[in-house]
């Protein structure tokens, strides 16, 4: 019995043996070396799929221009703000929609931005929510911005459309105007968007489109901020004479 014992270990020492040799010759891993790999791979693949992140869309669009000009602004926009007073280094956002663009002015009075926009996919002064118009200021007129919200993540059919920053402003609903009654705060506002393609032309459901590196500059610099007028005027940067 003691010589099969014997024999029986020795089959076994030697099998072991082979076995060892070859995994060292063929580089195969052991059982608990496969499981554990597979284990690891398998969390790998499960980070990988919960940290990996579709490339961003690059699109190339025209890049804000940033001026500083003594020129003289204008004459649409002197004699819709020559009744208005201003502190001195104060900024005004000026859209013109028929020009599909905005400059930025600061007093006084030079420009320091120019840059493309979209407003409302149909022309003419907002006269109720959903009519696709961009509100206009009246004569003596100006709009205020009420409120900055951040609109990164605010969806919109399945999209992210408002980019970083959403600027509201007190743009008066026109059919309640017979009665003399306004109101702070609207739907209308200031903001980025995930079509820079579109922008300057008429695409928006009312609101003013920038691209978001725009909108961001002008909140994060200060140049818009609660309280900040905001002019809004077909035609006002057309001189007499001159043609685009």
């Amino acid at each position: 019995m003691r010589t099969l014992e014997t024999v029986y270990e020795a089959i076994t020492t030697y099998k072991t043996a082979c076995q060892e040799q070859w995994k060292l010759f063929c580089g195969l891993p052991t059982r608990g070396q496969l499981g554990r790999a597979l284990a690891y791979t398998g969390l790998g693949l499960a980070l990988g799929v919960l940290l990996h992140k579709p490339p961003e869309r690059v699109t190339v669009v025209q890049e804000p221009v940033y001026i500083q000009t003594e020129q003289e602004i204008p004459s649409g926009i002197e004699s819709h703000l020559q009744d208005m007073t201003f502190e001195y280094g104060q900024y005004i956002p000026i859209v013109d929609p028929e020009d599909q663009s905005e400059r930025v002015y600061q007093f006084g009075l030079r420009e320091v931005m120019r840059h493309p926009v979209s407003t409302g996919r149909v022309p003419g002064d907002k006269q109720r929510g959903g009519d696709n118009r961009t509100p206009e200021n009246r004569p003596g007129e100006l709009f205020e911005v009420t409120m900055i919200e951040r609109s990164h993540n605010w969806p919109y059919q399945g999209r992210l459309a408002f980019g970083p920053y959403f600027v509201r402003i007190d743009s008066p609903d026109r059919r309640l105007a017979p009665w003399g009654i306004t109101y702070k705060g609207s739907s209308i506002g200031l903001h980025g968007t995930d079509e820079p393609h579109l922008l300057g032309q008429r695409a928006s459901q009312g609101c003013i489109r920038h691209d978001d590196s725009v909108i961001r500059h002008l909140v994060e610099s200060g140049m818009l901020r609660v309280g900040s007028p905001v002019m809004i005027k077909s035609g006002v940067f057309d001189e007499p004479g001159q043609s685009d």
